[in-house]
């Protein structure tokens, strides 16, 4: 599971940016294309760090879905706008879910 996560991790990097570009142009301002970039580039982070130091690639990576799944909630109960709160929030949960299997599984080879 450990092996393929930098590439989700990268995918989710670039969907959230990929969102932050559309949302900057819809609405015409730089905050959620500056928001996306900022927890894009912790997911790269994130999955460059499996690599060499995997503990802190899933924290971070862990970190990082979490924030933006709170994010996009607090949004929503704001806004009550599902788009782009409920995609964001869905992609956010199997980011968080696929890091805690890899979390799961990596103390499961550490220990025998």
């Amino acid at each position: 599971m450990l092996k393929f996560l930098p590439i989700v991790y990268y995918i989710y990097a670039a969907t959230l940016v990929g969102g932050g570009v559309m949302g900057s142009v819809v609405s015409k301002k730089p905050s959620s294309l500056l928001g996306s970039l900022a927890f894009g580039i912790v997911a790269v982070v994130a999955g460059a760090l499996l690599t060499r130091n995997p503990r802190a690639g899933l924290i971070i990576g862990l970190l990082d879905a979490v924030a933006v799944g709170i994010f996009f909630a607090y949004r929503y109960s704001v806004t009550q706008k599902p788009m782009p709160a409920f995609p964001s929030i869905a992609l956010s949960v199997i980011v968080l879910v696929l890091t805690l299997l890899a979390w799961n599984g990596s103390a499961r080879n550490a220990s025998q």
